[in-house]
């Protein structure tokens, strides 16, 4: 059961010098179906009850319970998003930062973050096209930014102007 693995890890840290806080620790059942799993008993460590939560933040990735990544997603994008839009309101059609500075922004900063977890994460792009859409719609963004072009241009275009591979494709080198 759950309590025998968790007194099991508990032991093992105790044997190698190690505490575990019952504070920062949250209880997550990963399952294919939210709420078929439940604990008919409490799970306790070091005489505290752990927390049962759907949804738990670790290594800057948002696991929820069905592993869909839904919630880390849309918090990235929203971040992207805002990140572009504050640098956008910097820039006027004739003046501004160099192109290379706008490409860099997006290549070294807002890029990294929303493709953080990409390993974890990366495969839903394959099965969903909606996520790859919005990474899509946050790619081009930041290219119609970089480029003097217009509304129209395809977005492989403006790719292919910026020296930006496309982000499905990025994400998948990760």
């Amino acid at each position: 059961t759950v309590q025998l693995a968790l007194n099991k890890a508990v032991l093992w840290a105790t044997e190698k010098g190690l505490t575990f806080s019952p504070a920062k620790t949250k209880l997550v059942f990963f399952q294919r179906k939210p709420g078929t799993f439940a604990s008919n008993r409490p799970i306790v460590m070091s005489g505290q009850v752990l927390e049962e939560v759907s949804s738990v933040r670790y290594l800057g990735v948002q696991l929820d319970q069905t592993l869909t990544f839904a919630e880390h997603m849309e918090n990235k994008l929203r971040t992207a998003k805002a990140l572009l839009m504050k640098f956008q309101a910097g820039l006027g059609k004739l003046w501004g930062p160099r192109p290379h500075l706008i490409r860099w922004l997006y290549t070294g900063v807002v890029r990294p973050a929303v493709t953080y977890g990409s390993i974890v994460w990366g495969h839903l792009l394959k099965r969903s096209n909606s996520w790859a859409d919005k990474l899509k719609k946050v790619q081009r963004l930041a290219l119609t930014m970089l480029t003097a072009c217009r509304k129209g241009t395809p977005t492989a275009g403006l790719e292919m102007l910026a020296y930006t591979p496309p982000i499905e494709l990025f994400v998948q080198t990760e």
